[in-house]
């Protein structure tokens, strides 16, 4: 596996050079997405240090990272004050698509037995009758599957 400098100091780099960034992670990928206003980065890594470290190598190649370390050897001058990188809140987790939750999903299982009881009741007590039942029972579907996308429009 490549040495990759630390998180903490890929992100100073970035964050001198005017860059507003955050970072995400999970089992086995780590993401990190960044803006300085007109340009954005994203970049993706197996660990925390390789998503920082291809953060900077695409603000690089922008050419929006500024001078390279190398260069910027010695103490920061007086004026900047003390330097310590912050770590930045980590972003927001991408909103889950439309789902039903599990409380509606019960319920249109619930309707579709009731649908199945009822029409074997009513196919057994009087075909006839059989439609009736059915058609109460579609209308209730209806009114639940309603009632459920309604629970989970996104609300503005």
């Amino acid at each position: 596996m490549p040495a990759y400098p630390s998180p903490d100091e890929s992100f100073a780099r970035l964050h001198r050079a005017g860059w507003s960034l955050g970072e995400t992670g999970s089992a086995g990928r780590w993401w990190v997405a960044g803006s300085n206003g007109e340009n954005q980065i994203r970049a993706t890594g197996a660990s925390q240090a390789e998503a920082w470290h291809r953060a900077v190598e695409q603000a690089e190649a922008l050419g929006m990272l500024g001078r390279s370390p190398a260069v910027q050897a010695g103490p920061p001058p007086l004026w900047a004050g003390p330097v310590q990188p912050s770590r930045p809140p980590a972003l927001p987790a991408p909103p889950p698509g439309r789902r039903l939750s599990p409380r509606t999903n019960r319920g249109v299982a619930v309707a579709l037995v009731l649908i199945g009881a009822l029409l074997v009741a009513g196919i057994l007590a009087d075909p006839a009758a059989a439609w009736v039942a059915f058609g109460f029972a579609a209308l209730f579907v209806v009114i639940l599957a309603g009632l459920a996308l309604e629970a989970n429009r996104p609300r503005k």
